[in-house]
C-alpha cells in the first residue's frame, strides 16, 4: 500500500487521500482551515486565520489601559504627582498625572483599546475574506 507524507505536518496518509488531517491538500500547496476555507501561503506560514473580534478587542483594551495606568505610575514614581495636564489629557478627559488620573487613564485606555481592536480585527477579517474570494476560493 502506497502512502503520502504530508510536507506540512509530517503525518503519513493513504495514497488515495486528497488532504491530510492538518488541512494540507496533496493536489496543491494550499492548506484549508477547519471550516474548509483556503489560506494564503503567508497565512499558513504565520499560522494566521481569522481574528476573533471579541478576544482581540479585549486584549487591545487591557493592553492599552494597563499600559497607560503603569506609565502614569512610572511618572508619579520619578517626578511626583504633578496633576499637570498632558498631551494625552487633551484626548482623554479627566486624565492627569495623579493616582486618580491613572484610574481615569485606565478606563479611557480600556475603552479606546476595545474600540480600536474591534475595528482593526473586523477590518482585517473583511480584507482577508475579500482577498480569499478574489483568488477564487
Amino acid at each position: 500500500m502506497q502512502t503520502k507524507l504530508c510536507p506540512k505536518c509530517g503525518e503519513v496518509s493513504p495514497d488515495n487521500a486528497k488532504k491530510c488531517d492538518c488541512g494540507h491538500r496533496f493536489d496543491s500547496d494550499e492548506v484549508q482551515d477547519d471550516e474548509g476555507r483556503r489560506r494564503s501561503a503567508l497565512a499558513q506560514w504565520l499560522g494566521v486565520g481569522r481574528l476573533n473580534v471579541l478576544a482581540f478587542s479585549v486584549t487591545c483594551g487591557l493592553f492599552w489601559g494597563v499600559g497607560l495606568f503603569l506609565i502614569t505610575w512610572w511618572i508619579i514614581f520619578f517626578d511626583g504627582a504633578t496633576g499637570e495636564p498632558t498631551l494625552i489629557a487633551r484626548v482623554y478627559r479627566g486624565y492627569n498625572i495623579s493616582p486618580f488620573g491613572s484610574l481615569v487613564g485606565f478606563g479611557w485606555g480600556l475603552i479606546d483599546g476595545l474600540v480600536g481592536g474591534a475595528v482593526f480585527s473586523w477590518l482585517y477579517n473583511l480584507l482577508s475574506q475579500l482577498s480569499t474570494m478574489r483568488r477564487g476560493s
